[in-house]
Order: C-alpha cells, then sequence, then structure tokens
C-alpha cells in the first residue's frame, strides 16, 4: 500500500489539466451506486463510472491495462465509447479532430484532476476526451444520440477514495 501511495504522489502533480481560464467541473465523492448499472473503477478506484445495462458493455485486458468499450445500439448500427484503465495508458489527444472545440478541466481534489476536451464537427457529431489519472474516457465523432448516452455516463463519474491525495489540497 506504501508503494502505491508514494506513486500516486509522485504521478498526481503530473496530471495534464485544461487550458489555463477553462472551466472546471467539480465531481462529487462517490456515495451511491446507481441501480441497473455496471461500475467501473479507474486505478486505484480513483474515479468510478456508473454504466447503464441499456448499453452494449465490453472488457478486455493485456498486462498492462484494462479496456472497455461501451456502446450505443441504434438498428444495426453500434457507436463505441473507450475506456481503458493502466499505468502506461495516455492521455487523449484530439488530433484530427475539427469542430468548435471546447476545453476544460475536471477535478476530484487537490492535485486529482484532468483535461476534458469536447469537439462537435459542423454536422453534429460529438467527441467527448476525457484524460484520468493512468486512464482515459472518450469517444469520436457520435451521432446526437449517441454522444447523449456517453455524456450522461461521463456527466456521472465521481470520485472515489484517495488515500494519497489526504491532506495535499
Amino acid at each position: 500500500m506504501r508503494r502505491i501511495c508514494l506513486l500516486l504522489t509522485l504521478a498526481l502533480p503530473l496530471v495534464a489539466a485544461g487550458d489555463e481560464g477553462s472551466s472546471t467541473r467539480q465531481l462529487s465523492p462517490c456515495v451511491k451506486v446507481h441501480k441497473g448499472s455496471r461500475t467501473v473503477e479507474s486505478q486505484f478506484g480513483l474515479v468510478r463510472l456508473s454504466i447503464p445495462r441499456s448499453l452494449v458493455f465490453k472488457r478486455g485486458a493485456d498486462v498492462d491495462y484494462v479496456q472497455y468499450a461501451i456502446g450505443y445500439k441504434r438498428g444495426a448500427t453500434i457507436e463505441w465509447m473507450k475506456l481503458m484503465f493502466g499505468g502506461l495508458v495516455g492521455q487523449p489527444s484530439a488530433e484530427g479532430l475539427t469542430g468548435v472545440v471546447t476545453k476544460r478541466e475536471w477535478r476530484c481534489s487537490g492535485t486529482v484532476k484532468g483535461p476534458e476536451t469536447i469537439v462537435v464537427d459542423r454536422d453534429g457529431r460529438k467527441s467527448r476526451l476525457v484524460g484520468l489519472v493512468f486512464g482515459l474516457a472518450e469517444y469520436r465523432q457520435v451521432s446526437p444520440d449517441a454522444a447523449a448516452k456517453f455524456d450522461d455516463v461521463l456527466d456521472r463519474m465521481c470520485c472515489g477514495p484517495c488515500p494519497a491525495c489526504e491532506g495535499r489540497e
């Protein structure tokens, strides 16, 4: 446990934050489980997401990461959001996306924070990229209906316990 706390203590100040002056979204502590959902926790339980059972849910893993594919099915088409967690998982990049860009930061406490980028293209397709501590959540160029479902998941993201964060406000 001491190694984990030391690793988090060293890594947390290095988490990229959004542009200076961007808005900040304060996440609430995880206190309730959403009925009818699956729970996904990030590395070390720093953030938690509730995935409604109405969405397609797939999990894959390798030695150094775990990945979840969350799908919104409409007819024969499935649009996907990716969640990925692991010590070597980098931050998502909006490279190649064009449209109206909004940047902001999410924050749990003191140093637990990350960047968030939203891009809406001229056809109304939306992308959202959320950098997490040791992970990411992203969907790219999905329909407004799929974006609404995925945004519901990301907007309900909450903060788990962080022993290494105590006293670092």
